[in-house]
């Protein structure tokens, strides 16, 4: 049985094209051993981490926080901000004139340095 060349060429093109689809596989297989490698050392980095926390002093600091938590008055708070007038406030922010509050700061800068000098020569 002799193969023609039409039908040689034709299986060489398949089997490229089979070499092709059977490296994805193999380099996506690479990629999942590198990546389970490196999640590995991460993993046993962490429980390297968790094995010398003080779980005592955990669970204590966690007793703190919900003790100083329960005893807020919650109800007093929602009040509170319920109070606050916000457009007030953002119109107060809003008429701040910037370069008049740094030049008063700067007066202020100025008249400590004097009194810090002057103070300086009496001790």
């Amino acid at each position: 049985m002799e193969i023609n060349e039409k039908e040689l060429k034709k299986l060489r093109r398949s089997m490229a094209v089979t070499r092709v689809f059977c490296m994805i596989p193999a380099i996506l297989f690479a990629v999942i051993i590198a990546g389970g490698v490196m999640l590995w050392g991460k993993l046993s980095n962490l429980a390297e981490l968790v094995g010398g926390l003080d779980l005592q002093e955990v669970v204590s600091t966690l007793d703190g926080l919900e003790e100083a938590v329960s005893s807020v008055d919650w109800e007093m708070v929602s009040d509170k901000v319920e109070q606050l007038d916000v457009e007030a406030l953002n119109k107060t922010i809003g008429d701040i004139n910037g370069e008049e509050l740094n030049k008063a700061i700067e007066n202020l800068n100025d008249a400590a340095e004097a009194l810090d000098k002057a103070s300086s020569l009496f001790k």
